[in-house]
């Protein structure tokens, strides 16, 4: 039997701001077993973006396990942590959080990890990804001459550059307009089944979960599956039958 790419158990997640305590994540179980473009939809402040630092190692919970590939990220040691951040784990935010005084191919290049091999297997292997990504016209451009989606598809090339097994997307269509947008949700439903990769990806937008083979709903810090058979949650309702109450936070 395969090992799970992420279990997620009873993972809590409390801020203090000022006097008030503010509930992000609570009691959340989640199992992830493999490939796939799993999507968690939610209002802003419903927890979601807590929840994926968490996934990613860039935040710990209060309580509860989150297993990734076995290792419990919320007791590794830091150093260890760091080292699934940068090889493990690939990062795509809504803003693309690119340097500006380097082309597209030298953003890529900039978060490649040391791997011993000399600067042409290198080169070969950032073009690739821009290929992979449709941007090998694109290439020696600088961020301001891409567009929106173009600098989006340079922060997901960069994500891969080290090869990871899971790909955490923090509202990566949230700076786009809709038809861009679906490119992007279908660029990443593409990388996932050629690279056999995970993809988790937090959204606000119904359109988003839309695409996805698998889809949650978060309200209040509280975590559900919504079924294909169901509405997807909009402007108006959410229809996951999710309980608590509370702060939110985002």
């Amino acid at each position: 039997m395969s090992e799970m790419v992420y279990e997620l158990s009873a993972v809590s997640r409390t801020y203090r701001t000022g006097s008030a305590l503010i509930e992000a994540v609570k009691s959340v179980d989640l199992a992830i077993d493999g490939p796939g473009l799993v999507v968690i939809q939610g209002r802003s402040g419903s927890g979601k973006s807590t929840l994926l630092q968490m996934m990613g190692g860039l935040d710990r919970p209060d309580s509860g396990e989150i297993r990734f590939q076995g290792n419990d990220l919320a007791r590794l040691r830091e150093g260890k942590l760091t080292q699934l951040r940068r090889l493990a784990f690939g990062f795509v935010f809504q803003a693309f959080n690119l340097i500006p005084t380097l082309s597209a191919a030298e953003n890529v290049e900039a978060a490649a990890a040391p791997t011993g091999g000399g600067s042409s297997e290198r080169r070969r292997l950032i073009a690739r990804l821009l290929d992979e990504v449709g941007l090998t016209s694109r290439a020696r451009h600088l961020p301001s001459r891409l567009s929106g989606g173009e600098q989006q598809r340079v922060a997901i090339a960069r994500a891969l550059v080290n090869n990871p097994s899971v790909l955490l997307a923090d509202e990566p269509t949230g700076n786009l307009d809709s038809r861009t947008s679906a490119e992007i949700i279908s660029l990443l439903s593409r990388l996932s089944a050629e690279r056999d990769l995970t993809v988790v990806v937090v959204t606000h937008d119904p359109a988003v979960a839309a695409q996805a083979t698998r889809r949650l709903a978060m309200e209040d810090g509280h975590l559900a599956e919504i079924p294909f058979t169901s509405p997807l949650a909009g402007e108006v309702g959410f229809p996951s039958p999710l309980a608590g109450e509370g702060d939110p936070a985002a």
